[in-house]
């Protein structure tokens, strides 16, 4: 697994000597308001360098930004690139947005029916997702091979499409659910800055966090390949998927976007066994 390292720093309200000595470390990455220094996988010498300016900054009581931008904090953000190893050791994995992905907010008819535009469903999807709602869509032939592989947890709820096209598929699109819901995460919190109830996943200072589960809540739901979160992430909850299923879908041509999910924490601390 590669790490991608950002530390950003605005010069507004940060100490002004502080902010000057820290520049002076690597002045090409000083901007007109801000530092910003980042690390790519394998950047020994920057990602070094990120970890003694904000060693330098805990030192002189400047504390960690707790939302993007904040003035008179530091904001370091990790960014996981997961390796196929990663994937393939992943007990556990959450589908992430797809490719193809519909461009708008997903809705449904009367019936429950997720509304798909026409314009959108084009002959290319296996397994698409909405851009802006945790929900995903599998095309017939999809359907049918990942109803082959007996996955435990799933099922899938008829569409309907809106509007027309000629580059439209011909197939059904069906969506993809779950009737297993997962327990709360150890690590997520309610956003207290969303207009409707949903959380987040908190592993500061990493993007996109892993979920952490209790083994003994997670245990009594026996074997599955698909669930539901427990938690609202944004308008819906998120999808979980087992290694098998994510493998079933690799072995069968079918491109899935997922991130790697450690199965289990103590509930004290993040962490894994």
């Amino acid at each position: 697994m590669g790490l991608y390292h950002r530390l950003r720093i605005r010069e507004q309200g940060f100490p002004p000597a502080l902010y000057k000595e820290i520049c002076a470390t690597k002045p090409e990455s000083r901007g007109k308001e801000d530092f910003i220094l980042e690390s790519k996988p394998g950047d020994e010498a920057n990602g070094a360098l990120i970890m003694r300016l904000i060693d330098v900054c805990e030192r002189h009581s400047v504390p960690e930004a707790k939302v993007a931008g904040e003035l008179g904090a530091y904001d370091h953000m990790i960014v996981r690139h997961y390796e196929k190893g990663d994937l393939e050791a992943a007990p556990l994995m959450m589908l992430l947005t797809q490719k193809p992905t519909f461009r708008e907010r997903l809705t449904r008819d009367g019936s429950g029916r997720l509304n798909l535009p026409a314009n959108q469903c084009g002959t290319s999807i296996k397994i698409a997702s909405g851009m802006f709602n945790n929900l995903y869509v599998a095309s017939h032939s999809a359907r049918g091979v990942l109803e082959r592989g007996q996955m435990a947890g799933l099922f899938f709820r008829e569409t309907v499409r809106t509007g027309a096209s000629n580059r439209a598929t011909t197939e059904p699109l069906w969506e993809i659910d779950s009737d297993i819901k997962l327990p709360k995460m150890v690590n997520s919190l309610l956003n207290p800055h969303s207009a409707v109830p949903c959380y987040m996943i908190d592993e500061r200072p990493y993007r996109d966090g892993e979920p952490h589960y209790r083994r003994p809540e997670v245990l009594p739901l026996g074997i599955f390949d698909i669930a539901r979160t427990f938690e609202q992430l944004g308008s819906e909850p998120g999808l979980v998927v087992s290694q098998r299923f994510y493998q079933h879908c690799v072995q069968n041509n079918i491109p899935l976007e997922v991130r790697h999910l450690p199965a289990w924490a103590d509930g004290q601390q993040r962490g894994r066994d």
